[in-house]
C-alpha cells in the first residue's frame, strides 16, 4: 500500500486512530482525523497530532470531511454503518480498518485470536509461548497496543501475535493471518451488532480470506 502524498482521513481518536494517523503521516500521507468528541475531551491526543502537522476535526463531522479521500481508515468504536461511511462506501472510497492497515505493513506471519471470552489471556501466553521457544514475538491487537504501532518494530522473521475484536474485524478486506484461533462464541456487544447471528459472522470473519 502506498501512503506518500495519498489524502487519508481518520475516524475516531482512540488508541488505534492515533497510531493510524501518526504512521500514515510518517509515510507522507495528507491526514485529517475527525471525531464526534469535543476538543476538551480529546486534550489529551490532539497536541501530538497538531504537533505532527495533522488536520484535527471535533465536535461532529463535517459534510465535505468525507469527500474526496483516498483512504478512509475507521477505528473499531466506530459504526461501520454511520451515515458518512455508508456514503463514502457509495461513492466508491475505500474504508478500512486499522487492523487492514496494518496488514499492509507487518512484515511477519500474523497470528490473529479472537472469541467471545479468554482473547487476552490466550494471546499473552502465545506471545509468552513463541518468545520462550526461540521465535521473537511481538503482542498487540484489541490487547491494548495498536497493530500498525508494531509495524514499525517488526522484522520480517518477526511473530505477530493479535488480540482482533469483532468490531475491528467488520472492517477487513484482505486480512489473512497465517493463523486464524476463533476461542469460543456466545452473546456480546448486541448493542453494536443487533443480533447474536450477525456478531457471530463477524468473528469468523477471521477466516475470510
Amino acid at each position: 500500500m502506498e501512503l506518500n502524498g495519498k489524502r487519508v482521513l481518520v475516524v475516531g481518536l482512540g488508541k488505534s486512530g492515533v497510531a493510524s494517523a501518526l504512521f500514515m503521516k510518517n509515510h507522507g500521507a495528507r491526514v485529517t482525523v475527525s471525531d464526534t468528541k469535543s476538543g476538551d475531551e480529546l486534550r489529551n491526543e490532539i497536541p501530538v497530532l497538531l504537533d505532527n502537522g495533522i488536520t484535527v476535526e471535533t465536535g461532529g463531522h463535517g459534510d465535505r470531511t468525507f469527500q474526496g479521500q483516498d483512504l478512509i481508515v475507521v477505528s473499531p468504536g466506530v459504526p461501520v454503518d454511520a451515515p458518512p461511511l455508508v456514503q463514502a462506501r457509495s461513492l466508491g472510497e475505500s474504508v478500512i480498518g486499522e487492523i487492514e492497515l496494518a496488514a499492509q505493513f507487518l512484515p511477519g506471519p500474523i497470528v490473529a485470536i479472537t472469541g467471545s471470552n479468554g482473547k487476552t489471556t490466550t494471546t499473552t501466553l502465545t506471545g509468552e509461548i513463541m518468545t520462550a521457544s526461540g521465535f521473537p514475538a511481538l503482542v498487540g491487537g484489541n490487547i491494548g497496543t495498536p497493530a500498525i504501532s508494531l509495524a514499525e518494530r517488526a522484522k520480517p522473521g518477526t511473530v505477530i501475535v493479535l488480540e482482533i475484536s469483532s468490531f475491528q474485524l467488520e472492517t477487513i478486506q484482505s486480512f489473512r493471518p497465517k493463523v486464524a484461533v476463533v476461542l469460543n462464541v456466545t452473546p456480546d456487544h448486541l448493542d453494536r451488532h443487533r443480533t447474536f447471528e450477525i456478531y457471530a459472522a463477524a468473528k469468523t470473519r477471521i477466516f475470510e480470506n
